[in-house]
């Protein structure tokens, strides 16, 4: 009976693309934060000024892109099935 339960429990993980929804909202979440602390580094009062402080945002900034481009090749290379809208 148990084994039924973690059965449809780890179909529902297979069909309702969980990974993918999860990894979606992390990334927003990511990326509002990284944008948040690169504006709060610009305006903020530091030892680094013109290329320095440009150098630091683009060094933070470039991998989150990289995540980005790949959490929406999952979204693009993977589109909802039927079977979604009956999970």
């Amino acid at each position: 009976m148990t084994k039924n339960y973690v059965h449809k429990f780890f179909d529902y993980l297979d069909y309702g693309r969980v990974f993918r929804r999860v990894s979606f909202i992390w990334v927003l979440w990511l990326t509002t934060e990284t944008f948040m602390w690169a504006m709060n580094y610009a305006a903020g009062p530091t030892m680094a000024q013109g290329l320095d402080k440009a150098a630091m945002i683009g060094a933070i900034l470039g991998p989150i892109a990289g995540v980005q481009a790949w959490v929406m090749k999952i979204f693009i290379e993977n589109p909802p099935s039927k079977q979604e809208d009956n999970v």
